[in-house]
């Protein structure tokens, strides 16, 4: 069984992981669309993360049958793994020695 891609879902979910690299790392002052804005109103910066919580619950939506035979341990083994290996990767990448960052 092949797993099916939903090319839509993937152009999207990547347009906005590029969208909070550029948001994130801006070099000198900030280009005023990517501030986020005062108590009243939006820039597009402040669309950032609602777009990736879009993104993450519909991938969940086109996931949801594909777990719906297997057993409550095998998923929530398969969840833990994913966990353990998205946060060892961003502790890895945090020690990259090229992308040390001053916080100012």
């Amino acid at each position: 069984m092949s797993a099916q891609r939903f090319t839509a879902l993937d152009v999207f979910r990547g347009m906005t992981v590029f969208f909070m690299i550029i948001v994130n790392n801006q070099a000198g002052p900030a280009f005023a669309p990517l501030r986020h804005a005062a108590w009243d109103g939006f820039t597009p910066t402040d669309l950032v993360f609602p777009s990736f919580l879009f993104a993450v619950g519909n991938a969940m939506a086109f996931t949801k049958p594909k777990w719906a035979g297997k057993s409550n341990s095998s998923v929530l083994a398969k969840i833990l793994k994913r966990t353990f290996l998205i946060f060892l990767i961003g502790y890895l990448l945090s020690w990259f020695p090229f992308c040390y960052r001053d916080w100012e």
